[in-house]
C-alpha cells in the first residue's frame, strides 16, 4: 500500500512502520536559493577576474569549481529526500541521511514519548510545511525536532492520535 501524502509504501519490513511525513518543497526552495548565489558568485569572479592577465588561470580552474558545488548540491538535495519521519509499533523515529557513515537518525518509544508540537507562523501556515518537535516525558534531551515537514500540522495529528489509541482514550 502506498500513501498518496508521500508517495512511499507502507510496508518496509518492519512491524507497523508507515512514513507519515517528508521535507516540504520550502527546504528544497532554501537550498536553490542558497546554491544559486553561490554559482553567481563563482560565475561573477570568473568573469571579472579572468580579464586580468595576473588571473588567466581562473578561467581554467572553474569547470572544477563549479563540479565540486555541483556534487555538494546534489549531494544535500539527496540528503532532504532522505528525511522521514515514521512510527512503528514501537515508537515514533526521524530517519535521515544517504551515505553509510552519515546515516542518522532520533526517534522516541511510544511510552517514553510526551506530546508532538507543531510551530505554526504566517510563513508556515502558507505553504504549509511547520517545524514539528516530539518531546521526550522524562528528559529534554532527549527530544527530537525537524525544521520543513511538509503537513507538519497532520504529522502531529497522527502522532496524537496512536498515542490517544494506545492508551485507549
Amino acid at each position: 500500500m502506498v500513501n498518496i501524502d508521500t508517495n512511499v509504501s507502507g510496508s518496509m519490513g518492519f512491524d507497523g512502520y508507515k512514513v507519515i511525513g517528508r521535507k516540504s518543497w520550502v527546504a528544497y526552495v532554501g537550498l536553490l536559493i542558497r546554491y544559486a548565489i553561490i554559482f553567481g558568485v563563482i560565475y561573477f569572479l570568473v568573469i571579472n577576474l579572468s580579464t586580468e592577465p595576473d588571473f588567466n588561470w581562473v578561467k581554467e580552474y572553474s569547470l572544477y569549481v563549479y563540479a565540486f558545488f555541483g556534487i555538494i548540491f546534489i549531494y544535500r538535495f539527496a540528503v532532504l529526500l532522505s528525511y522521514k519521519v515514521s512510527v512503528t509499533d514501537e515508537g515514533v523515529w526521524l530517519h535521515f541521511g544517504i551515505l553509510p557513515w552519515a546515516i542518522g537518525g532520533n526517534g522516541l518509544r511510544w511510552n517514553d514519548a510526551d506530546m508532538a508540537f507543531y510551530y505554526p507562523n504566517f510563513l508556515s501556515w502558507i505553504t504549509n510545511s511547520y517545524t514539528i518537535m516530539v518531546n521526550h516525558k522524562y528528559t529534554n534531551a532527549s527530544d527530537f525536532m525537524a525544521s520543513s515537514i511538509w503537513r507538519g500540522r497532520k504529522v502531529c495529528g497522527e502522532i496524537a492520535e496512536i498515542q490517544r489509541s494506545r492508551l485507549g482514550v
